[in-house]
């Protein structure tokens, strides 16, 4: 479960920029489907939300939010398994302030890891880690378990321990390159604490763009109907809950000539090649539909469906999977290729989910307006970004205009009231 997210100096974003998961105590509706009160040791009164929606016009920075949260996952789950010794870090530093372009980059995410409440940090440049920290919560007070910082003379890293949960291993510490983060160094050697925080971004931490050109992977979704059959089951209602037309839903496996990119980029397994000719083992999924005569018309999902029908199928698989093992989800342009019903019913979903001890998270960009309605989220759940006269991405809640609780938002937000919307000085052909 994610509390609260940190990100400055990284591609849009100059200054420290703030998401927060925690809900305000003022808002009043749908607290009970929309909000987690976890219980947490120092923060018992404290409840969680459910998810965010992020609004912003074009380039305002919304998605950079998602690709600085995956970023900063993905550094903590491959740096000290896929950067070799003086690569790259990769990080990608604001580029409108030269002061800014050597400067580190910062990430910073607290989160509750089984049970309980973690804030781990890294600062880096393009050459190394300069700094990283993990402070944890278990009775509600603060330990640090660790610091570590480049030195300044000798360049030699600086670290710090005084928990009794985290004792120095200085064997770690010298496996640990200046690239790679010690919390991904520490999990490559099986270390007992530092497993749990690493596990965290590993197994919980998920992301889905429904923009990307050709649509989303169906293939994700396709296994796991392949593999389950209340899985399937649940996909088919769901499927036929939005009326789709679709009565049965089959998977299959099938070899196939293709080219080899073509099958990397759908996932396929290669299966054989002979000379220039390549078959691929592909998982085919076909939707059944009954005929004016009563018989099943089978149509294959890669080439006889909408595209909107595709990207519900291969969203759902992420959903579930999200909603039944207690992930957070970060999903960019939801809306895209979707019917706002269909949006409405995935968003609804999650929040009306409840699973004791997993609870789930969904955070969302979007430019739909139909969303902003009570029935869906809470005032504390939306966000916007907007980008000021210097080119930076400025984050900031829809709480900070206080609206009022019958207020018509979709209304207000279109108009521009809360900003994140574009600027558009004349009408073309005007």
């Amino acid at each position: 479960m994610l509390l609260e997210f940190r990100v400055s100096n990284f591609l849009s974003f100059a200054d420290e920029q703030v998401l927060s998961l925690v809900a305000n105590n003022y808002e009043k509706g749908l607290a009970e489907q929309n909000t987690v009160a976890p219980g947490l040791p120092g923060l018992t009164k404290v409840k969680v939300l459910k998810g965010a929606a992020v609004y912003g016009a074009n380039a305002s920075g919304k998605s950079n939010l998602l690709r600085a949260v995956s970023f900063m996952a993905r550094l903590v789950r491959d740096s000290a398994v896929r950067l070799q010794p003086g690569e790259a870090t990769g990080v990608t530093p604001f580029k409108l302030d030269g002061d800014l372009i050597s400067a580190p980059s910062r990430f910073e995410a607290t989160f509750v890891a089984e049970g309980i409440r973690y804030r781990y940090f890294f600062a880096l440049t393009a050459n190394e880690v300069v700094e990283e920290g993990l402070d944890a919560y278990p009775k509600g007070r603060n330990q640090m378990w660790f610091r570590r910082r480049r030195g300044e003379s000798d360049q030699q890293a600086v670290w710090e321990y005084s928990s009794p949960e985290l004792h120095r291993d200085e064997s770690l510490e010298a496996k640990t390159r200046d690239n790679a983060l010690f919390l991904s160094t520490a999990a490559q050697f099986n270390h007992p604490r530092l497993g749990i925080v690493y596990r965290w971004f590993q197994q919980n931490v998920r992301f889905l763009n429904m923009g990307l050109p050709g649509g989303v992977p169906s293939v994700y979704t396709g296994r796991m109907i392949e593999e389950d059959a209340d899985t399937k089951a649940t996909v088919l209602k769901l499927m036929q809950a939005a009326e789709l037309g679709i009565d049965a839903i089959e998977a299959k496996r099938e070899f196939v000539p293709v080219d080899p990119q073509v099958a990397a980029a759908r996932g396929w397994s290669i299966a054989s090649e002979n000379g220039g000719s390549v078959q691929a083992e592909r998982l085919a999924i076909e939707f059944l539909r009954q005929s004016r005569q009563g018989e099943l018309v089978r149509f294959d999902l890669d080439r006889e469906v909408s595209n909107g029908t595709r990207r519900f199928f291969a969203a759902l698989g992420p959903w579930l999977d999200v909603l039944q093992n207690g992930r957070v989800l970060f999903v960019d342009e939801i809306e895209t290729s979707l019917h706002p019903l269909l949006v409405r019913e995935l968003i609804q979903m999650h929040q009306s989910h409840n699973r004791e001890g997993l609870p789930s998270q969904l955070i969302f960009t979007t430019h739909s307006p139909l969303l902003l309605d009570r029935e869906i989220l809470r005032r504390d759940q939306v966000w916007f970004t907007e980008k000021d006269h210097g080119g930076a991405t400025r984050l900031y809640p829809l709480t900070d205009f206080m609206p009022r609780k019958d207020e018509a938002l979709s209304k207000g937000y279109l108009a521009g009231r809360y900003g994140g919307i574009p600027f558009i000085p004349a009408r073309l052909g005007r």
